[in-house]
């Protein structure tokens, strides 16, 4: 069930240590912690909130997810960079990870083994605009559970998400 939505999302990026949101104690709201982080928080009524990390270096795109997975009930982090993604996940251990492959720095794959590495056992999902049948590959090898291509169907990957999620929200 979609959180009831009355917000406005306000870019480019408040100062950090804002908030802004509707119904914060039943719906949605967004904590802007520094200009690259961000968490959302919603709760579907009646149910409790999942763990999603998107990593995503287009600010645009990023927003943009982390706004849309919000609305649908998860609590969502974000991260421009694969070294930023391994100190989030450390500190929140999402139940997933959506990536986009070319990030600055270490590439998506690289993070996917790196988390691998240090114990996360969570599925991941790889979206990029560049892929190859050698990158599908290494990405498969690597533990990547599902690969989109952009441009993304926003349908396809809310399913993907959905299907790879480890614990669904129930209703009360």
């Amino acid at each position: 069930m979609d959180v009831p939505c009355d917000f406005t999302a306000v870019f480019p990026t408040p100062e950090a240590g804002t908030s802004f949101g509707a119904n914060c104690d039943e719906g949605v709201c967004v904590n802007i912690h520094s200009e690259q982080q961000m968490t959302v928080t919603a709760r579907e009524v009646g149910g409790g909130a999942r763990k999603l990390l998107i990593v995503e270096d287009d600010d645009l795109t990023r927003k943009f997810l982390m706004a849309f997975f919000g609305t649908k009930g998860y609590q969502v982090s974000v991260a421009a960079t694969a070294e930023e993604a391994l100190r989030i996940a450390g500190e929140i251990s999402p139940g997933l990870v959506l990536t986009d492959f070319q990030l600055p720095g270490m590439d998506g794959i690289g993070m996917v083994r790196s988390l691998r590495n240090a114990g996360h056992r969570v599925p991941f999902i790889l979206i990029s605009g560049f892929l190859s049948a050698d990158i599908e590959a290494e990405a498969q090898e690597a533990g990547v559970a599902v690969i989109l291509r952009k441009p993304l169907e926003l349908a396809v990957l809310h399913d993907s998400v959905q299907s790879l999620f480890p614990v669904a929200v129930s209703p009360q």
